[in-house]
């Protein structure tokens, strides 16, 4: 599998994780009306990968590209999705 292939391959899981996080930030806000969900989220999120893949493709790596878009429980979710192994997610 060529970089190309293997970027294609990874925006596909991050997009099945970060759908998979906003349905379960939505049915929270439907249980418990104080968790606010923000209904134009899960664009922001694929704008957000386009802009990791972006990254990667000019030579950064995955880590840190996840990094500069995503923060705290997100992050973690998506190292996690992205293979990235668990002693290696920093907890703040």
């Amino acid at each position: 599998m060529n970089n190309t292939e293997q970027n294609e391959h990874l925006r596909s899981r991050l997009t099945i994780a970060l759908t998979a996080y906003d349905y379960s930030i939505q049915a929270r806000h439907l249980r418990n009306v104080r968790v606010y969900h923000n209904p134009f989220a899960l664009g922001l999120y694929f704008e957000a990968v386009d802009r990791v893949i972006a990254e990667m493709n000019s030579g950064q790596s995955l880590r840190n590209a996840l990094e500069n878009a995503f923060t705290g429980s997100l992050l973690r979710v998506l190292l996690r999705k992205a293979g990235v192994r668990d002693a290696e997610i920093v907890r703040a």
